[in-house]
């Protein structure tokens, strides 16, 4: 079993920490990761930390893998 990291990398912190929340102190985006796979709806607490895709606690990619995040406020 592959420890998954949630904790956002550094460079996407940064972004993060520059856009508006979608709510207090979270933001809703959409994630790209390096083998071109794309999640909706990933909610990212404090521009920190992964909570959840799709409202599942469940995180089916490691934060490491994360090449670009677009910010989306999607929460339904």
């Amino acid at each position: 079993m592959q420890i998954k990291s949630k904790i956002v990398p550094d460079k996407i912190k940064d972004y993060l920490v520059s856009q508006p929340e979608t709510g207090m102190g979270y933001q809703v985006v959409t994630v790209y990761i390096n083998n071109g796979k794309k999640f909706e709806k990933v909610l990212v607490t404090n521009a920190s930390e992964i909570e959840s895709v799709d409202g599942n606690p469940d995180i089916p990619f490691n934060a490491f893998d994360i090449v670009k995040v677009e910010l989306t406020h999607q929460k339904s």
